[in-house]
């Protein structure tokens, strides 16, 4: 929350687009902007509170001068469009997954896109699954950019934070408009859990996406080119559609959803490609629902 009064004032007249980072002995940080100017960013205010950072080029000085128990340097495309997004920080316990934590906003978000670039086909694949939920419940155009190989990571990143931001902007503590941004992530956070963090998150949610889907299509909410249309875009990004868990196994971890409200459980279900809806369901109708979603 500490972010230097100079350099906010900077990013609201411009928005100016950083194009090089280097860190400093003195926990600050020398900014390089798009139109060659240079400015001192204190980090020090970071550090306090723990940082989750991009992918960032200058990674054995970083580590040298700033990691400490409390900070976190990721190396996807999650972290990039969707997790640095927010200020939502989390723990996993057992069988439960983001059981535990706070809301805490950064005060600056650094992505390096080239760093892309040394990673994995599956940690792409994994990052990209957040891309897609974005697409399906904001932005359909987007859709070609997730596919892989990816063309162009930084419209493809810039785009993407730009639905996180809109959404997250409206309602900070995920009451009411963030919630969309749980697309998929009602039965993949209980994949998660089940396969005891063995699947990747993003794999999870491609799961997940499918059987919201394919509920959705059951309850008369879409129609039926648009699962298809969503598991088209999953096998592009080379992620899984096929759920590893029975309904009665989804169940008892679907049943402690973060967006259950007594007795019930509010879905996100897309109505076509770019737009979602808020549907609660009661807890009781759960194991038909997952069995709807279960069903090809």
């Amino acid at each position: 929350r500490g972010c230097d009064q100079k350099m906010a004032e900077y990013f609201a007249a411009g928005r100016r687009r950083i194009t090089g980072v280097v860190p400093n002995d003195n926990y600050t940080l020398t900014l390089t902007f798009d139109n060659g100017e240079k400015r001192l960013y204190n980090a020090a205010p970071l550090l306090q509170a723990g940082t989750v950072f991009a992918p960032f080029r200058e990674l054995e000085n970083f580590r040298r001068v700033y990691l400490d128990e409390s900070n976190c340097v990721s190396w996807d495309i999650d972290p990039m469009v969707d997790s640095s997004v927010g200020g939502k920080t989390a723990v996993d316990l057992p069988g439960r997954k983001n059981a535990c934590g706070a809301f805490w906003q950064p005060s600056l978000v650094l992505c390096d896109t080239a760093a892309l670039d040394t990673l994995p086909e599956r940690e792409i694949s994994n990052g990209l699954a957040e891309c897609i939920k974005h697409a399906v419940i904001a932005d359909a155009e987007m859709l070609p950019l997730t596919r892989l190989p990816v063309a162009d990571y930084v419209e493809l990143a810039a785009r993407n934070i730009a639905v996180k931001e809109r959404f997250v902007s409206q309602d900070e503590r995920d009451t009411t408009q963030r919630q969309f941004l749980n697309f998929g992530h009602t039965a993949g956070h209980a994949i998660e859990a089940l396969s005891g963090y063995q699947l990747r998150h993003g794999e999870c949610v491609a799961i997940g996406m499918v059987l919201a889907a394919r509920i959705a299509q059951g309850l008369g909410v879409c129609a039926r080119d648009v699962p298809a249309a969503i598991i088209q875009s999953l096998n592009a990004a080379r992620l899984p559609i096929h759920c590893p868990y029975g309904p009665d196994a989804l169940c008892d971890f679907v049943m402690h959803d973060k967006k259950r409200r007594g007795d019930e459980i509010t879905w996100v279900l897309p109505e076509r490609l770019g737009q979602c809806r808020l549907v609660p369901l009661p807890v009781d109708r759960l194991p038909a629902l997952l069995r709807m979603g279960l069903t090809a």
